[in-house]
């Protein structure tokens, strides 16, 4: 340091050390380390390894989207797989044993060779570390003398020789002269392998024959003169396409697209606030499921139908403001509009300008760029064409690119036709990327100064104040932050890398990609290995190699061994993470359940997110592997215990990648380079093994080896002539195949073989194609692809045999999509749209008024829509609803005290329970107390004795429902002292309104009665006190309930005053709250299922009642027998003197003291008519035939047979006669 200031200022010293500081030969500081240090060190890391796998096998099979989503996601069947079971472990052994890697070719070229790679490395360090090892560890651990310095695992090391045993090393370099010998071989191997699969591979990709073709003169830009010059090629042109500069056309493109989400956010939003309007606060019934009156007639009409159109609502959007040539909102500036009619104005304006822009470039030759595109009939002429000559001229047709993938171009480097600007874009990138490899050291150091705050104040004196802080914030200064940077820098280092390689000009994504992955080698290299290895500093490296370049060998021999223990945790840690965040994909946890949630909004963000499967970048992910095989090549003879360790983390990462690509990532990539990657992966690690023979020959120079270091100068020279010879052989042969390959087309796996699509420009039509014609998905999911499929269908019009190709060349007249929603909003928004000429659906998607399948989204403060509580999965909708507990059995409950078969569903405070039975009241606004059965029934009676709740504008309701929406219903009008309400719904459809009917009824707010409700397959009856008073055949054309119901019961306020005008007039107007507690009350609840089992399940989505399922038993097996115990239930038997009074039947899992086993006498088979199993004393009432048939608000009309009037009569004078004498008694 002393020599240094003698030339430099205090302050040029200070900056010239922090240069050289931070990350600067700090793997030292490992060197001497024991084995038990080493390995206490890596116990966190273990541990949160272990933490991650557990993790993994936990969430596994419950986010199948996140882990296992090529099995789970709509995706075609011919690209789904097999499932993993969903035991703990499940995964282990089909990743690690059942698919070897010859498995995943079908996964793609570059993914299935980069696990060859990762197998290559293990190969070469396995094969090493067995000789290694044996030979050399001995001879490391026994050659030191006595009282030595070295300690540690730096005994097992090339350093712990002395120098009066340097005869020892006569080992290290025939161990090492064998290793690069095994490597050459590797190398060699695998690059014809490489040679010969690529060859098998791309014969079968019909983007092969795919050429794009640069630097075409205008006066050549002709078709005939286009195909007279290749007519002496075998196959034919397909297709040529000229490529315009069409920048105004794409931006005008961009702008339309941001219109098309615009419009269909803001028909979502619209949707939303409409259903905000017709909400009912904490009510647990749906609204929905309500009716009012039409007071012009007799016909019942759905609530819905009018509760939106008391609260109308319009979404609305700020204008950007013009600010130079950028544009930008200014809330309290910026103009407000009218958000769908702006955006389907603008939208239908920028498709016509499109329209014009295309016509026009198609007849202006002057706007074509100096690019072509030709796809042949086969490959074996695109091959030809990028191998010869194409003109006389040589600065004419001399660049061409072959496997072009369209859909992986970057136009805006495709459409530049300036070639000044080219190369002045590809200088300056190639300037600025050696500026930031050298220059990254500046930010770095930065960040390590943060961690010395007495160095950093020193060096920055403005920076004094922080040493003022207390010790707790410097901590958290010099901890913390210097992590979080360097996170930071290395995920800014890719992006700009990245942008880089797509400033030079590259013309598609898998160019861009390739160039990625050789500077940021270099770029990884250098500040991963060199900089923590070299402890005088990143600068003295740079000096040395310009001013005595002779000094590298010995730089290297004296850093290189003590960096080994640090390099040894190293690759544990980085090993254990890698592979643990791999699998547990902690990033797509964040932007799937994150992220995701809050920036889509439109059925089309939130189907597409649903349907992508995540693609790998090759271009970032081969460097940091080539850059641990440098490293473990390094240290293969300097310190060889790291072959057991990099064998480890090899091992560990190839395993993950494995279960990911399988299970996770997309292998249809369009980036893809038919694995180009390979070789340069391959060659890469000739750094390593130069670092090697350097490092050697300084070793053996310091130990006064002198004939060692010139024989390893002499190998070094052999490996230096070996590379340019293996690379001149291979780098013209590697990017083609022979002829012979192409045409021998039976040999390759049949997932590659190709298809007869003419149009290799679009790929996803096949893909579209194939979900037309899947059968395996739900009516939602296919309505949701045929949206796509059709909005496809358009696009490919444009985007393939037309004249013109370019970004924005599929952008025709979309499909608008927007949310379906149960209340006929978004029908009138498709009529709206229509009418202006856009094409609308909303198949595939549901706005529910509970729950969100759609985001609001607005920027207004607008109340978000209601979450649903306790909301059931609908079989309908989703695969993935569990089976409901069935009852199965027969039995009664008095609700004397709380019941174990019944749950209170809202309001609990409101639920008591008495020797007077159940009692749900209404203390004060907002109260909804309900309560709902804990099992359902598949066909079955229900019988309630109920005493509704007096109160205007309060309903009590007792119902059946489904979780597909299949609904019974009884509701009675707290207001209204003589009539009750039925009604039903099929799989919740309320679009029309002849559904319910009023029935007459003595004071049910006062008295108690039986309303009972008789559910077969093919009727479903209404009674009140034993009478039936309305039936419905199951050929109803409004639908049939038919799927598992549980039962509920509810209280709730129809008048309150925050409901719409048209609830509270079909309550009987406002709830006078004044007047609580509204109570309703019930006795008494006979409930017996026709059916038998311990679970019903939907077999399929039609939701009909052959699609159900019984577990264990079967549908309507007891009905006889139910009904007979439905009769003893009631008191109903012949002999009353006989009967032991029951109070449960059947019903094994209930163990209350007021439930037993009944053992009483069955009532006679004749009191069931054996062929309709129905009472033979029944009102019929058919909907099918006429909407007359139906009873009024008043009176109800009964069809009768004779027989029937007579049995009827009969049977309603024992009754009374009953009655009278049980009143004497």
């Amino acid at each position: 340091m002393e020599s240094r200031n003698v030339s430099l200022s205090s302050h040029e010293a200070h900056i010239f050390d922090f240069l050289n500081t931070s990350q600067s030969g700090s793997a030292h500081k490992s060197s001497g380390i024991s084995l038990r240090t080493f390995l206490s060190s890596l116990i966190f890391s273990i541990l949160w390894f272990f933490a991650e796998i557990g993790l993994f096998s936990y969430l596994r099979p419950k986010l199948q989207e996140i882990y296992q989503p090529k099995c789970k996601t709509i995706v075609t069947e011919s690209k789904k797989i097999e499932s993993l079971q969903d035991d703990f472990f499940a995964w282990v052994k089909p990743t690690i044993n059942e698919f070897s890697i010859e498995d995943y070719l079908s996964y793609g070229l570059d993914a299935y060779l980069f696990l060859r790679y990762l197998m290559v490395l293990l190969t070469m360090f396995i094969c090493s570390a067995v000789l290694n090892i044996v030979i050399l560890l001995p001879i490391n651990y026994t050659g030191n003398v006595e009282n030595s310095n070295v300690h540690g695992l730096d005994t097992l090391s090339m350093s712990n020789i002395s120098p009066e045993k340097n005869e020892r090393y006569v080992a290290h370099f025939i161990m090492s002269l064998l290793t690069i010998i095994w490597f050459h071989y590797l190398l060699l191997y695998e690059l014809n392998y490489y040679y010969s699969t690529k060859g098998k591979f791309i014969s079968r990709i019909n983007t092969l024959s795919t050429v794009l073709i640069n630097n075409v003169p205008k006066n050549l830009q002709n078709k005939n003169i286009i195909e007279g010059i290749f007519n002496r090629l075998p196959g034919d042109i397909e297709h040529i396409w000229f490529i315009y500069d069409a920048q105004k056309l794409n931006k005008l493109s961009d702008l339309t697209t941001n219109f098309i989400n615009e419009l269909e956010w803001a028909e979502c939003r619209l949707i939303a606030e409409r259903l905000n309007s017709i909400r009912l606060s904490n009510y647990n019934r749906n609204t929905k499921k309500k009716e009012i009156v039409n007071p012009n007639n007799d016909h019942i009409i759905p609530l819905n139908y009018r509760l939106y159109q008391y609260n109308e609502v319009t979404p609305t959007l700020n204008l950007p403001i013009k600010i130079w040539k950028s544009e930008i909102v200014i809330p309290g500036l910026s103009k407000r509009v009218d958000a769908i009619e702006y955006s389907s104005t603008q939208l239908l304006k920028n498709l016509m300008i499109i329209e014009d822009l295309k016509d026009k470039l198609l007849t202006d030759t002057k706007q074509r760029t100096d690019k072509i595109l030709i796809e042949f009939s086969d490959a074996v002429s695109a091959h030809i064409t990028n191998q010869i000559l194409l003109s006389e001229n040589r600065s004419e047709m001399n660049c061409t690119i072959s496997d072009v993938n369209i859909k992986d171009i970057i136009w805006a480097n495709v459409t530049n036709d300036s070639t000044w600007m080219s190369l002045i874009r590809k200088i300056s990138a190639r300037t600025l990327t050696i500026i930031v490899i050298i220059g990254w050291v500046v930010p770095v150091a930065a960040v390590g100064l943060v961690s010395q705050l007495p160095y950093l104040t020193v060096l920055f004196p403005v920076l004094q104040w922080l040493n003022d802080l207390p010790d707790y914030a410097k901590g958290l200064i010099s901890g913390i932050l210097p992590t979080l940077a360097l996170t930071l820098l290395t995920e800014i280092v890719l992006i700009i890398f990245r942008f880089l390689s797509w400033w030079k000009g590259k013309f598609t994504g898998a160019e861009l990609e390739l160039n990625l992955q050789i500077w940021l080698f270099i770029f990884l290299f250098i500040h991963l290995f060199l900089v923590v290895t070299i402890s005088s500093g990143f600068t003295v490296i740079f000096q040395n190699l310009i001013n005595n370049p002779v000094s590298i060998p010995t730089l290297l021999a004296t850093n290189l061994p003590k960096a080994s223990n640090f390099f040894f945790s190293y690759f544990v840690v980085r090993g254990l993470a890698y592979s643990g965040n791999m699998l547990l994909q902690i990033n797509m946890l964040y932007w799937k359940y994150i992220y995701y949630p809050l920036v889509d909004k439109t059925p089309r963000q939130k189907y597409q997110r649903q349907i992508e499967l995540p693609k790998l970048q090759w271009g970032s992910i081969y460097p940091y592997f080539s850059v641990l095989g440098c490293i473990s090549i390094v240290y293969s003879i300097i310190s060889p215990l790291i072959l057991i360790i990099c064998t480890i983390t090899f091992f560990l990462v190839l395993s993950s990648y494995k279960y990911c690509l399988r299970y996770i990532y997309d292998s249809n990539n369009e980036r893809e380079t038919y694995g180009k990657f390979y070789p340069i992966a391959l060659l890469q690690l000739y750094a390593g093994v130069y670092c090697l023979e350097l490092s050697l020959i300084g070793l053996f120079m310091l130990q006064n080896c002198v004939r060692l270091a010139l024989l390893m100068s002499i190998v070094l020279v052999f490996t230096i002539y070996a590379n340019i010879k293996i690379k001149k052989k291979y780098s013209h042969s590697l990017p083609f195949v022979t002829a012979k390959d192409i045409e021998n087309l039976t040999t390759f796996p049949k997932n590659y073989e190709r298809t007869n699509e003419k149009c290799s420009a679009n790929e996803n039509n096949v893909e579209l194609q194939d979900l037309e014609t899947n059968n395996g998905l739900s009516n939602q999911q296919r309505q949701q692809q045929q949206i796509l499929t059709e909005d496809s269908k358009v696009k490919n019009k444009g985007s393939c045999k037309e004249d013109i190709l370019y970004s924005s060349s599929d952008l025709i007249k979309p499909v608008i999509w927007i949310p379906r929603d149960n209340y006929g909003i978004s029908d009138k928004e498709i009529a709206r749209l229509r009418a202006k000429g856009l094409e609308v659906t909303n198949q595939g998607c549901t706005f529910l008024i509970f729950g969100e399948d759609c985001d609001d989204g607005g920027d207004e403060g607008e109340e978000e829509v209601e979450e649903a509580q306790d909301m059931p999965c609908n079989p309908l909708r989703s695969s993935e609803c569990s089976p409901v507990p069935a009852l199965a059995s027969s039995f009664i409950e008095d609700f004397k005290k709380e019941p174990s078969l019944f749950s209170a569903s809202s309001t609990p405070s409101g639920v008591s329970f008495s020797e007077e039975g159940l009692k749900l009241t209404i203390n004060e606004r907002y109260d909804n107390p309900g309560l709902k059965s804990n099992f359902y029934i598949m066909f079955g009676k229900v019988e309630v004795v109920l005493k509704a709740a007096p109160g205007r504008g309060v309903i009590s309701s007792f119902y059946l429902q489904s979780d597909s929406l299949d609904e019974i219903d009884w509701e009675w009008f707290g207001g209204d002292p003589y009539e009750a309400q039925t009604n039903f719904f099929s799989k919740g459809n309320t679009t029309t309104y002849d559904r319910g009917g009023y029935h007459s009824v003595s004071e049910p707010q006062h008295l108690f009665h039986r309303y009972t409700i008789d559910w077969t397959e093919s009727s479903l009856t209404w009674y009140i006190d034993g009478i039936p008073i309305r039936t419905l055949l199951n050929t109803s054309s409004e639908g049939y309930p038919q799927t598992p119901m549980a039962i509920f019961a509810s209280l709730w306020s129809g008048g309150d005053e925050e409901n719409s005008p048209g609830t509270i007039d079909w309550a009987g107007g406002i709830t006078d709250y004044n007047n609580a507690p509204f109570s309703m009350m019930i006795s008494k609840v006979i409930v017996i299922d026709y059916s038998s089992g311990t679970e019903y399940h939907y077999s399929d989505n039609s939701g009909s009642w052959s699609s159900i399922e019984a577990t264990g038993g079967k549908i309507n097996d007891r009905v006889v027998e139910a009904n007979r115990e439905f009769a003893s239930l009631v008191g109903c038997l012949p002999d009353e003197n006989d009967v032991t009074p029951p109070q449960f039947i059947n019903h094994p899992e209930d163990g209350a003291e007021n439930r037993k086993e009944y053992s009483g006498p069955r009532v006679s088979d004749n009191f069931v008519n054996r062929n309709t199993q129905e009472w033979p004393f029944q009102t019929v009432i058919d909907n099918s035939k006429s909407s007359s048939n139906l009873t009024n608000s008043k009176n109800f009309t009964t069809e009768q047979s004779g027989a029937a009037k007579s049995f009827s009569n009969s049977y309603l004078f024992a009754l009374t006669l009953m009655s009278f004498i049980a009143i004497i008694n």
